[in-house]
């Protein structure tokens, strides 16, 4: 589909894949991670809960194939979780999933 088309491509996620994969070898490492956060306000926590989380197979990476299938995966439930939410309470969901709420 339309999501994971993008995280397999060059814009979009797929570009972010692209920036974070540092030593361009189509695979996201811990370190690599761990470097594309700021230091501090937990984002070290993030960028071991995004490995974990996209690191299908467990072997302490993630490929482009991992990253594409969740993405694509979450893009379906947020699509899904939209359609179902009534239009008058919908930007309420888009600002949470942007972050503004916590």
């Amino acid at each position: 589909g339309p999501a994971r088309d993008e995280a397999l491509g060059h814009k979009g996620v797929g570009g972010r894949f692209r920036q974070v994969d540092a030593d361009g070898d189509g695979f996201l490492t811990s370190a690599e991670l761990e470097s594309a956060f700021p230091e501090g306000r937990g984002w070290l926590d993030e960028s071991k809960s995004i490995l974990n989380f996209h690191d299908l197979d467990e072997d302490g990476r993630v490929t482009r194939e991992e990253f594409a299938e969740v993405f694509a995966y979450w893009a379906a439930i947020a699509k899904d979780v939209v359609k179902a939410t009534p239009k008058a309470y919908r930007n309420t969901h888009f600002m949470d999933l942007r972050g503004d709420f916590s």
